[in-house]
């Protein structure tokens, strides 16, 4: 998966990263006060680095390329669930590029995610749609002015973050 945020499947990419790191702000041992790093190695020789810090109520996603360099990194300020609240995406060269908003429900699922403008104007909207069993079903895109934008959404069901209802 890239994560690049000038190409045209920008919406679809940053949620399915977005989406699949929240699984890694849920994940809970019972320690608190840990801090928890995660790489995950991807098929064309890019990494992610994720470093959760539930004291501190952060998380950061660092993507690197094949030689280790930055291609971006994304810091998230966490509620004290240790979901994602806010997020800022950085560029390579360290210049924050947009900030994203999340929304949650009772059992803890990300329904929605406003992306914005570093400067804080809204450019999309995404919401997340579940199905009988509380999985991912779908998703919805809306752009600023709320016109739904079309979506692949073979891509969408296969890359959003499949979590079940908390019952």
């Amino acid at each position: 998966m890239r994560f690049f945020f000038a190409t045209k499947k920008f919406s679809v990419l940053a949620v399915a990263f977005f989406c699949s790191a929240g699984a890694l702000f849920a994940q809970d041992d019972g320690n608190a006060s840990a801090i928890k790093v995660t790489t995950v190695l991807h098929e064309d020789g890019t990494k992610t680095i994720t470093r959760v810090n539930r004291e501190e109520r952060t998380s950061e996603a660092t993507t690197l390329d094949a030689g280790d360099k930055m291609m971006q990194r994304i810091v998230y300020s966490l509620d004290d669930r240790g979901q994602p609240q806010t997020a800022v995406v950085y560029a390579a060269n360290g210049q924050p590029v947009m900030r994203a908003a999340y929304k949650h429900d009772t059992y803890g699922r990300t329904t929605e995610e406003g992306n914005y403008t570093v400067e804080g104007k809204l450019v999309r909207r995404i919401v997340f749609e579940f199905g009988a069993n509380g999985s991912v079903s779908g998703m919805r895109v809306f752009d600023a002015n709320g016109n739904e934008l079309p979506t692949d959404s073979n891509q969408s069901k296969s890359t959003a973050r499949q979590q079940p209802a908390k019952r």
